[in-house]
């Protein structure tokens, strides 16, 4: 039984095994995921992180299980004969470990409430034994592993669902109901920029920024493009998550903007901590978003306006729920007009206090 709101509750919260829950992020499920953890120790809570065994938290961690040990557990081959590939495999032990665990666990009584973001079936199968006491938290489009378990689920469940945007909730409402919950940052940790930036257009000052994972469904390159095509300076900071990616598309315009000498356009700074990210997004005219998949929610627009710093990126997924007209333009991730190069060309961008408040004003009586 859960015990009286006003007690400190024990959680057990699962996260994914790909990635340690520490800084530099990975991306935006690793920060807020410690965000969620450190919070609610900080109000009193008992919590278990399930996570990576190098991850960084204020809860009591219990790793999942490591590659090294998973390969001294199974033979070389082992996954073929059960019909998996060896990532796979890796994955439903992780989780059949940690359930295994949680459950001993909620048998001693110690356990009140299961809070599941792994991106995986296992969980959200063998969580039905907590019933009302299990949550699942929806970050990413439905991978076919998420699908496994909603096929079974939608025939009927105890356990809940959170929705991070909107948008999300919709994409999985044929198989499950869930509330949105949005994801949220820690505002105060960081530093805005509310000073005036003036009218920028033209001006040798003009600097974008684009970070997060750099891999195809982030659209690195597109921001690229866009301000080759608009003559505009671009700050690129992120992990190489997917190295083909990068070697294919990242990598050849920015070496063919080496050799433009003292007109230079690109600087990639790598992967870099939030508090890098603060001050690059502080110096920004405006941060670039060019998601070609629907982002759930969209960690860095919530951070750029956390800095006052605006947005121009793509209509994709959540982020018409969080970019307004007042901190941002929206556009079309197709190639229709306007395309985000020419919105770079024309735009005067004015900043007023709050940062957050940024007009935008478009060349008057201009056809796109």
């Amino acid at each position: 039984m859960i015990r009286s709101s006003n007690s400190p509750l024990r959680i057990a919260i699962i996260a994914h095994s790909l990635y340690p829950i520490a800084q530099p992020y990975a991306g935006g499920l690793e920060m807020i995921t410690q965000l969620i953890c450190d919070e609610l120790v900080a109000q009193g809570h008992e919590v278990l992180l399930y996570a990576h065994k190098d991850s960084d938290t204020k809860a009591t961690l219990v790793p999942l299980l490591t590659r090294h040990e998973f390969n001294k557990m199974v033979y070389d081959n082992e996954h073929e004969t059960v019909a998996m590939g060896r990532e796979e495999m890796y994955q439903y032990l992780t989780y059949q470990i940690a359930l295994r665990d949680i459950i001993e666990r909620d048998d001693r009584g110690e356990i009140d409430i299961v809070h599941n973001h792994s991106l995986h079936h296992i969980p959200m199968m063998t969580g039905q034994a907590f019933g009302e006491r299990f949550f699942t938290t929806f970050h990413t489009p439905i991978f076919p592993q998420l699908r496994l378990a909603l096929l079974t689920l939608r025939s009927g469940t105890t356990t809940q669902f959170t929705a991070i945007s909107k948008h999300q909730q919709q994409l999985f409402a044929e198989f499950v109901p869930s509330q949105v919950v949005y994801n949220g940052i820690d505002v105060e940790s960081f530093i805005s920029n509310t000073e005036s930036l003036g009218n920028t257009n033209g001006s040798d000052d003009e600097v974008y920024f684009w970070y997060g994972r750099i891999c195809p469904e982030k659209g690195t390159h597109l921001a690229m493009r866009y301000c080759m095509e608009a003559g505009k300076k671009l700050i690129i900071a992120g992990p190489k998550s997917n190295e083909d990616y990068f070697n294919q598309k990242v990598a050849p315009l920015l070496f063919k903007d080496s050799k433009s000498g003292d007109d230079k356009l690109f600087s990639y700074v790598g992967h870099v901590t939030k508090d890098e990210i603060n001050n690059y997004l502080c110096q920004a005219t405006a941060m670039l978003f060019t998601s070609t998949w629907d982002e759930p929610y969209g960690l860095t627009l919530a951070e750029s306006l956390a800095c006052g710093t605006p947005v121009i990126g793509f209509d994709a997924g959540a982020s018409a729920e969080i970019i307004t007209s007042e901190t941002g333009v929206i556009v079309p991730k197709k190639k229709t007009k306007p395309p985000l190069s020419m919105v770079l060309l024309r735009l005067k961008i004015y900043h007023a206090k709050p940062a957050v408040t940024v007009l935008y004003s478009f060349v008057q009586c201009q056809p796109w």
